[in-house]
């Protein structure tokens, strides 16, 4: 899908609606101690995945490490 091309009149005129709209006035976020629990989560996404792969790592060594000793006792 081909994205928008906004001319610079366009632009304006969404500016100004915008400006007049003032949506971010009636955004409240989470209401519910369960939905503000979801978003409270919302910036640790990445964390986990960034552990996994450094243990991945890690045992990956290990298990070269230990390949070539066995290889060396043989």
């Amino acid at each position: 899908m081909a994205s928008r091309k906004w001319t610079p009149q366009q632009r304006l005129k969404q500016s100004q609606a915008i400006q007049s709209w003032q949506p971010w006035n009636n955004s409240t976020g989470a209401r519910s101690e369960a939905g503000k629990a979801i978003s409270a989560k919302n910036a640790d996404k990445g964390k986990g995945w960034a552990q996994m792969r450094a243990l991945h790592k890690q045992l990956n060594a290990l298990l070269r490490e230990s390949k070539h000793c066995l290889e060396n006792m043989a």
